[in-house]
């Protein structure tokens, strides 16, 4: 009897053991998924603080660099104030040690050197985190000019780094830098390493000793140190002074073999002294896939060379004066030509030699071109009378348009559609 109990109660006690061994054993189970879980799920929430961080971050460092971009335009890297501006504006989006840099040197410091163009905004392309508290961004400077529509794009590399909790830049690098030569001369446009083309106009400033006789020389050479063109840069004002004078020339040349060249401005020495030259010397581009090129005349009008002996205006052919472009190689160069000639882009040079014209017309434009027999048809559109106005306007119009036209051989007269067309 005693045997059959014990018995019983052993079996009991171990159907008690295996029930809570399972229990047991689903407990712990219970709690590896559950720490799993708490893991699994504790990182996924690291992983997204972790963007989040990020995205401020980059929002942060970006903002840091649109404002600074904003500020730009504040700085003229010319005026007197130059350096107080540059503490007014940058000392709060840069690091002390750049700013030093840009203040002891101002001319390495980004800002403005003209009212057109004119930096704007920086344009941001991409932020890259370098390391913890640095990043990387990339974008462009974005120049407005004084033409509608029209902007310079520089490209710029910006480092910005965490310092006391703030974003600041610590490194401002531009891809294409304008050429300048200590305190003497600035050039506006080309850029270094700009890729460049005929015709090619070279603005900037000098210092009024960089002159003499009111221009100095430019010069564009090939990478064989070939000279393509030569011309003098003209001031555009008053030249005699020691305070930084515009200046601008256009080159015009032909296709050149190599490309790259470089673009030479010297100062203007007539003593011939060595000690007394001076030069600054840009790296240009050149596009060898550009069209060849041919060398046309457009006549434009100087009044100054048609008068009498009284000084009274002629209104005759007698004031015509021809201006050396050039056009791209093509199947249609007479029509390429008027057309170039209604556009009526004067240079600086030109206009102060007192070359002008009314050129362009609003609403005037060239539909087609027919040569028959030597003569030269020209149709135009002109909604709005332009080409009348009076006997002495509506003739110098006509031989500007006949004198471009006649260059050409093949053309003996020159009529124009509809007949109603420059007549007073």
């Amino acid at each position: 009897m005693y045997g059959n109990v014990n018995y019983n109660v052993l079996w009991y006690i171990e159907k008690i053991c295996m029930s809570n061994k399972n229990i047991i054993i689903f407990l712990i189970v219970l709690l590896i998924a559950g720490a799993a879980l708490v893991f699994w799920g504790g990182s996924l929430l690291f992983t997204k603080d972790q963007n989040q961080l990020l995205d401020d971050e980059s929002a942060a460092v970006e903002n840091t660099v649109t404002q600074f971009g904003l500020q730009l335009k504040q700085v003229s890297l010319l005026s007197p104030d130059v350096k107080t501006a540059i503490q007014q504006h940058y000392s709060s989006l840069v690091i002390p040690e750049l700013l030093a840099q840009w203040i002891q040197d101002p001319l390495k410091a980004p800002g403005r050197l003209t009212s057109s163009p004119s930096p704007d905004h920086i344009e941001i392309d991409s932020t890259k985190k370098l390391s913890d508290g640095t990043y990387e961004v990339k974008g462009n400077i974005i120049e407005v000019t004084s033409a509608q529509g029209e902007e310079v794009k520089i490209p710029v590399t910006v480092k910005v780094e965490k310092r006391d909790d703030k974003w600041l830049i610590s490194s401002f690098v531009m891809g294409s830098n304008r050429a300048f030569k200590n305190d003497l001369i600035i050039v506006f446009s080309p850029l270094q390493n700009q890729t460049v083309t005929s015709p090619l106009t070279i603005t900037g400033q000098a210092r009024g000793n960089w002159y003499f006789e009111a221009s100095f020389p430019v010069k564009l050479l090939d990478a064989n140190n070939k000279v393509l063109v030569q011309a003098p840069a003209q001031a555009q004002g008053e030249w005699m002074t020691t305070d930084y004078v515009p200046f601008s020339v256009t080159l015009t040349f032909a296709k050149p073999t190599t490309s790259t060249g470089t673009l030479v401005l010297e100062k203007d020495n007539p003593s011939g002294l060595p000690e007394h030259a001076n030069e600054l010397r840009i790296p240009v581009k050149f596009d060898t896939n550009q069209a060849a090129q041919r060398d046309i005349k457009l006549y434009y009008y100087n009044q100054n060379k048609d008068k009498d002996a009284a000084g009274n205006v002629l209104c005759s052919r007698q004031g015509l004066v021809a201006v050396d472009r050039q056009i791209s190689s093509s199947q249609t160069p007479i029509q390429d030509t008027i057309k170039l000639l209604l556009q009526g882009q004067l240079t600086q040079q030109e206009k102060s030699q007192g070359i002008s014209t009314e050129f362009p017309l609003s609403g005037v434009t060239l539909k087609s071109a027919n040569l028959s027999g030597g003569v030269l048809t020209l149709e135009f559109t002109d909604p709005q009378n332009k080409t009348s106005g009076g006997a002495c306007r509506a003739g110098i119009l006509w031989y500007q348009i006949e004198a471009t036209a006649k260059q050409f051989s093949e053309v003996k007269s020159v009529r124009f559609i509809p007949e109603t067309l420059f007549q007073p």
